[in-house]
């Protein structure tokens, strides 16, 4: 009888001090209330057409179908904006041992000038069977549910975009630091 009481008051203890899972918190930007990642990187003695030439060769080297993916090409500007998709690995709920591929839609805008380049991220889209959703609309969706059934989907979501999205910004950032002028030995 005492052991009963015991594991009681365990029981009790535990879900008094239980905590429910945090909300996932992302970057938005505050005129859009769109998921964005931004950033400016300086890449020293670099002209805005060379940035502009490594980024291409990026684009090729990263995308399949590179020339499908740009939707905006200005090198007088120094301006290439990208449509593209990727699959997110992510367990539906806490109980699936195997990760789901979900089809994340992005869209990236490259801004160059002599000495340095800017990259957005944005306009993240969820694409299902026949729909797309912003990842802003999927997440407060899956926050929505009761018991807080959907925050561990909510919060995969927003850990897999910002993995995917640094990622892509360090793949860029490297490839746009090194001269592709051919003057290296080889």
């Amino acid at each position: 009888m005492k052991s009963i009481f015991i594991a009681l008051w365990l029981l009790s203890s535990v879900s008094l001090y239980a905590q429910t899972p945090a909300a996932p918190t992302l970057p938005v930007d505050t005129e859009t209330k769109r998921v964005t990642y931004t950033g400016v990187v300086a890449v020293e003695g670099a002209s805005q057409s060379e940035l502009y030439t490594r980024a291409k060769l990026w684009l090729f080297l990263t995308f399949d179908e590179a020339k499908d993916v740009i939707k905006v090409d200005e090198k007088d500007a120094g301006l290439l904006i990208i449509r593209a998709y990727t699959d997110l690995p992510v367990r539906l709920a806490q109980s699936d041992f195997e990760p789901t591929n979900r089809e994340v839609g992005y869209t990236m805008m490259l801004n160059f000038k002599d000495g340095r380049y800017k990259y957005t991220l944005t306009n993240y889209q969820v694409i299902g069977v026949g729909t797309s959703t912003s990842i802003e609309k999927e997440i407060t969706a899956q926050l929505g549910k009761p018991k807080n059934k959907g925050i561990f989907l909510a919060q995969q979501y927003a850990e897999k975009v910002g993995i995917y999205a640094k990622s892509l910004t360090e793949s860029l950032s490297i490839t746009l630091h090194k001269p592709v002028s051919g003057e290296e030995e080889w």
